[in-house]
């Protein structure tokens, strides 16, 4: 079947459904170089017709700064559910939709450690987060307080992977 005809017959039982809306004001990067998700100027994806196909390649925004206005949860016919960001692009001066991974990173494995350490950051000045850096909306954002040479026992691990690709533990 040709695009012309596949949108003359996709109905509304076709389109993904939105789940819930969450109002969000956080800023972010786009960093969707490895996953090139589709951006949508109408909505979520699949949502409508006129989020039947992308208006652009994420890849094509990778590294602006965003400030997220809205998360939209979805779910398909076939039960998957995805997560949608509408994001105020301050590089590109536009509106758009793209999947909340190429904001957020994956955690792709956790585990339960239990050991002492010594925090030694004079050379970095690194964060701290309420859960891995950029894996959720309440982890965009870190704490600049300064914990070098304090002793702590470390209690969990985490390996993410942001939409560049990019691994972090």
């Amino acid at each position: 079947m040709d695009q012309a005809n596949a949108a003359t017959t996709t109905n509304s039982t076709d389109y993904a459904s939105i789940v819930s809306k969450t109002s969000i004001n956080k800023t972010a990067t786009i960093l969707d170089s490895k996953r090139n998700d589709g951006v949508y100027f109408s909505g979520p994806a699949l949502t409508s017709a006129s989020t039947m196909t992308a208006n652009a390649s994420g890849n094509s925004y990778n590294g602006d700064t965003v400030t997220v206005e809205e998360i939209n949860l979805t779910k398909r016919s076939n039960g998957i559910e995805y997560t949608y960001a509408e994001v105020y692009d301050s590089t590109a001066k536009k509106t758009y939709w793209i999947d909340q991974r190429a904001i957020l990173a994956s955690i792709s494995s956790q585990t339960t450690v239990n050991y002492q350490a010594t925090i030694n950051d004079s050379a970095r000045s690194d964060k701290t987060y309420s859960a891995p850096a950029l894996s959720s909306w309440s982890s965009l954002t870190g704490s600049t307080n300064s914990y070098d040479g304090d002793k702590v026992t470390v209690i969990a691990s985490a390996v993410t992977t942001r939409g560049n690709g990019t691994s972090y533990t």
